[in-house]
């Protein structure tokens, strides 16, 4: 698409590609999702042409042979790589690009969107449509741009914030999550002041950016002024971007401004009050240099919010928030269970009693998706509360008006001009105390996760233009879905754990029958007994070979995408366009009630599909066991995307297996080195039977001297103990691996098991590998996740290998390189391990090599390795520099 945008140029005699290049790009490649959004809105290709030459023109010096990105044309690309992170997706599309587009805002390529009548909003709508939609994204507050997600309920790791998080709101909360991400972008170690201005920035909209703006200060220029002061980084930066001490200062003194302002609530605005406030940070300096000190700008931020609509200070949308209907009822609802009851109060356990009875809402769903049965629940209330003697009308206890006051503070920290049931549903978990909290944390109903799925649930129904038609037309899908599970098979673990990993599925657009995916699940449950109804299923080779795996159930879901590729098409099983949440709750309904509703009940053709033919091949085992159970349950269609690249991966024998799963079982690296010491540190206090004369116990050497002399012959004295523990430093290296002819088969899968390690090693240290491929030596590939490994262990090349390219770029590299190939090769070439090159090599059984490896930058394995030869090649690799 790229290469489309600079033909694009061309054409236009252009010297530069911009945003107007990018989106003649997307337009012209014309399959992407992106061409086919704009296709659907109207925006041909001609049209886009004709408005670029009418805004931009003709150029006059003809483009050479490179054409440079402008720096809005960077910013898009930057912006559509945040898209993907920001939607899950490990690549970036043409759906990115235009997303990325469409949140620049500014450029040509939306002036012309604007000029051929496309809206902007909707442009996004479509392609998210087109995609599926954000799985399970809140709804965005009031005033803030539809372009952005909510922000998670919790702090990010390394902010410092703690407990106070609870009282930002949606934008606060993006900001301070951007600012780790523009930390990030720039290749910095810590967040700073500068990355929370650069947010604030970003974020676009809200009371703090229109302070600015009436202060005469453009975001434009603020956000050019701060990347000119700060610059990228030398060094990539951590996975996860501590906050560092001035930020940490700045989120603090955010919380005291909205103390001093009297507000319930932490805003954007508070955050830059706190960054003028800290005063000695980056970003604090620019605003003070474009004009905006403290004093000036907190009389903007007063101004803006008399007449800002947003949830500001002690009122939602002008009014405190009031019970609903539902609310309403649930109160009447625990009255009357309190009477039934004879008690002369209302507690936390007759509001819970209160919201099973109303059985409807956005609570019941949630409790619903996170696996709580209201019938269990309302047993187990019955148990516990006892009859009492009261006739009088009962009153609401403090902890019950404690309740209800938490619940209007969660319709105000949610945005809310109501109080629901899912409101009351999260001041019975936050008050934390009453029966009602006790048994619902019990139930694996904590708060924080309680939160994020009441927003997921609302934005469901929020984000439907007709909630009506939309909740039929999942309920219709659910119901055909439960259709396909067995009429014996009622609620399992299979069922519950099938219809999550269902939506996931359908993520990546394969669509499976429920009944399906629930009987792969239990036929590869490791143990499980074949019942009447998949009895010749069990012993089936591709079964056997899964349920060998003994994975659990989330993983197993993988298993039903890679047997279920041949299932034919049924459009009554794509599901419509819905949350992720209202699909798995719509799913698990349907399945519990078991209620059809005419519709005629089809069992999924299990059998017809798993006897169809072989699907799952050597290679294919090989390949799961390379990326593991972990990344399998949090992307079912993993397996499906690996198949094809399979066939080329070797069967592993016994030994083979159990050293692949001993890499990932366990540190190949030692995680601490024991010495025995008085010394205080961290370690172990304790005695032992064995030490130095010195280590004595006191008690000991009190004893009579004969009798101290027969202990010390009888090895029965006690010495002090101080066990330290020494983290071995762990540097990131580059992996060589040789993927040429020679490596096939035994050695090839000892030198990718040995892979494996080193970078389990280095993931465990919070560290990014680099892999290069030998036939590629140019081309550097960071190993992020498990299903690069996997595609390590697809490649092969029949080139053979070309050595100077490699050894040249190694002296360049600043980091150690580690290469792995057959020892021949080694012999041949005279290569000599050093510090900046180390060697770990691998032979066929009878070929050993003439000299020995000399250690300690050359390790050798055997043509059958040992654990300890893997281990003692993953600390040559990893051995640490002399400095």
């Amino acid at each position: 698409m790229v290469t489309l945008a600079g033909d694009e140029a061309r054409m236009f005699i252009h010297n530069y590609i911009g945003t107007e290049h990018l989106l003649l790009g997307l337009v012209h490649e014309g399959e992407g999702v992106a061409a086919k959004a704009l296709e659907s809105l109207g925006v041909s290709l001609e049209a886009v042409r004709v408005s670029v030459g009418e805004i931009v023109g003709q150029g006059s010096q003809p483009p050479g042979a490179t054409i440079p990105f402008t720096p809005r044309g960077r910013r898009v690309l930057e912006l559509s790589m945040r898209e993907a992170l920001q939607i899950g997706h490990n690549y970036v599309g043409t759906e990115h690009l235009l997303l990325g587009l469409i949140r620049e805002g500014e450029g040509v390529a939306c002036q012309v969107l604007v000029r051929l009548g496309a809206d902007l909003n909707l442009v996004r709508q479509q392609v998210i449509r087109l995609l599926g939609g954000y799985q399970g994204t809140p709804p965005a507050p009031p005033g803030a741009s539809s372009a952005w997600p909510s922000a998670a309920a919790e702090p990010p790791p390394g902010s410092g914030i703690g407990a106070a998080f609870e009282r930002y709101d949606d934008r606060a909360r993006r900001i301070v999550f951007l600012a780790q991400e523009e930390a990030q972008m720039l290749n910095h170690h810590e967040v700073g002041g500068e990355h929370l201005l650069l947010s604030l920035v970003l974020d676009g909209e809200g009371v703090a950016v229109q302070a600015l703006e009436r202060l005469g200060i453009s975001m434009q220029d603020l956000r050019e002024q701060v990347e000119g002061l700060v610059g990228p980084g030398p060094e990539v930066s951590p996975p996860v971007v501590p906050f560092g001490a001035r930020a940490r200062r700045v989120l603090d003194l955010a919380l005291r401004e909205a103390l001093q302002l009297g507000h319930s609530d932490i805003g954007g605005h508070h955050i830059l009050l706190g960054l003028l406030r800290e005063g000695e940070n980056p970003a604090a300096q620019v605003l003070v240099r474009l004009g905006a000190d403290l004093n000036q700008a907190r009389q903007q931020v007063i101004q803006v919010l008399r007449v800002y609509p947003g949830p500001v200070g002690p009122t939602v949308a002008g009014g405190v928030p009031k019970l609903n209907e539902q609310a309403r009822n649930i109160v009447v609802l625990a009255e009357q269970e309190a009477l039934a009851r004879s008690h002369g109060h209302i507690g936390t356990e007759h509001l819970l009693l209160g919201l099973i009875n109303d059985g409807r809402g956005v609570a019941v769903t949630v409790l619903t998706d996170l696996g709580i049965s209201l019938e269990e629940t309302r047993a187990e209330l019955d148990e516990i509360i006892a009859l009492g003697q009261h006739e009088s009308t009962p009153e609401f206890t403090p902890r019950s008006k404690r309740v209800l006051e938490l619940s209007l503070r969660e319709a105000y920290q949610l945005g809310q001009d109501y109080i629901g049931g899912e409101h009351i549903l999260l001041g019975l978990i936050r008050e934390g105390e009453g029966v009602a909290a006790q048994i619902l944390v019990k139930r694996g109903a904590d708060l924080n996760r309680t939160r994020r799925q009441v927003v997921e649930v609302q934005a469901a129904i929020a984000s439907s233009d007709t909630a009506a038609v939309a909740a039929s037309s999942v309920e219709e899908w659910a119901g055909w879905q439960a259709a396909t599970v067995a009429g014996a098979d009622g609620p399992s673990v299979e069922l519950y754990h099938g219809a999550s990993g269902l939506v996931l599925l359908g993520r990546s657009g394969l669509h499976l029958p429920l009944g399906f995916v629930a009987d792969v699940l239990r036929l590869t449950r490791a143990g499980s007994q074949p019942d009447e109804r998949l009895a010749a299923l069990h012993s089936l080779p591709d079964v056997q070979r899964l349920r060998a795996l003994a994975w659990p159930p989330r993983a197993r879901v993988g298993f039903a995408a890679l047997l279920g590729t041949d299932v034919p098409a049924d459009p009554r099983l794509t599901p419509p366009a819905a949350s992720a949440a209202e699909l798995r709750s719509s799913l698990r309904r349907a399945v519990n009630q078991a209620r059809f509703d005419g519709m005629e009940v089809a069992p999924a053709a299990t059998a017809v599909i798993l006897e169809a033919g072989r699907r799952v091949s050597d290679g294919a085992v090989t390949t799961l066991l390379v990326v593991g159970p972990g990344a399998v349950a949090a992307d079912p269609a993993l397996p499906l995307r690996l198949r094809h690249g399979a066939e080329s991966v070797p069967a592993l024998s016994g030994p083979q297996r159990a050293l692949l799963e001993w890499t990932g079982a366990r540190a190949v690296v030692p995680a601490r080195s024991r010495s025995s010491s008085t010394a205080p540190g961290p370690g172990l206090n304790g005695i032992s039977r064995r030490g130095k004369l010195t280590n004595l116990l006191p008690s000991q050497l009190a004893l009579p001297s004969e009798l101290l002399r027969h202990r010390f012959a009888n090895g029965a004295l006690l010495y002090r103990l101080h066990e330290t523990e020494t983290q071995p430093p762990v540097e990131s290296v580059r992996i060589l691996l040789d993927t040429s002819p020679p490596t096939f088969g035994s050695i090839g899968v000892a030198l990718r098991i040995v892979v494996q390690a080193i970078v389990s090693a280095l993931w465990a240290a919070r560290r990014v590998p680099t892999l290069v491929y030998l036939d590629q030596p140019g081309l550097e590939t960071p190993v992020h996740k498990p299903s690069d490994l996997g595609l390590a262990w697809t490649r092969q090349s029949l080139e053979p290998v070309d050595l100077g390219p490699v050894l040249v770029s190694v002296q360049r590299s600043e980091q150690p390189s580690v290469l792995l190939t057959q020892h021949r090769l080694v012999a041949d070439s005279g290569i000599v391990a050093t510090e900046q090159l180390r060697l770990i090599t691998a032979q066929l059984p009878g070929d050993d090599p003439e000299a020995p490896p000399e250690p300690p930058f050359h390790a050798h394995l055997d043509a059958e390795p040992t654990k300890a030869q893997l281990a003692a090649a993953v600390r040559t690799a990893l051995a640490p520099q002399a400095r």
